[in-house]
């Protein structure tokens, strides 16, 4: 959080700018979410267990690549552009990066990064946006997010 709160000093109270709809507020769009979905012991893969074959991983692609337009268009958004996902280690820990360009209505495109850390009993999912034309204020931010993110693993 005080990463986070370092990137908006410039934005004098930026939760009072916000809920009064001043325009300042809205020069930029940024976004970092973090979401645990729980199960059952066993339904998911273990923080420690390796990075998926290359057909595990073509297969998770095209599950979440074939989901991402019936799920944008709930919010009135396309997909620009399909990244792909990629298996990644954060911190010694495996997940799936999922990564996309997306336009809502005629608002500007926004750059989407989503995290999933499978965990045993639970799914942990850490997404990022931003709009692409704000790339190098967030990208640096986003990665010291990243690298600080730390999972205790579920037993």
């Amino acid at each position: 959080l005080r990463i986070w709160h370092e990137a908006f000093a410039w934005l004098p109270n930026p939760k009072v700018k916000i809920n009064n709809f001043q325009s300042i507020a809205f020069q930029t769009y940024a976004r970092v979410i973090i979401e645990t979905e729980f199960g059952t012991k066993g339904d998911f893969a273990l923080l420690s267990d390796p990075i998926p074959s290359a057909g595990e991983l073509a297969e998770v692609d095209e599950a979440f690549r074939k989901e991402a337009p019936a799920s944008l268009a709930i919010t009135n958004s396309r997909l620009l552009t399909w990244y792909g996902t990629t298996p990644i280690r954060v911190n010694g820990q495996s997940a799936f990066r999922i990564s996309y360009s997306r336009q809502m209505a005629d608002h500007p495109p926004v750059r989407v990064d989503i995290y999933k850390f499978q965990n045993n009993d639970r799914l942990h999912t850490l997404t990022f946006s931003y709009r692409l034309n704000d790339a190098g204020v967030w990208s640096d931010l986003y990665s010291k997010v990243l690298t600080s993110f730390k999972i205790n693993a579920s037993k």
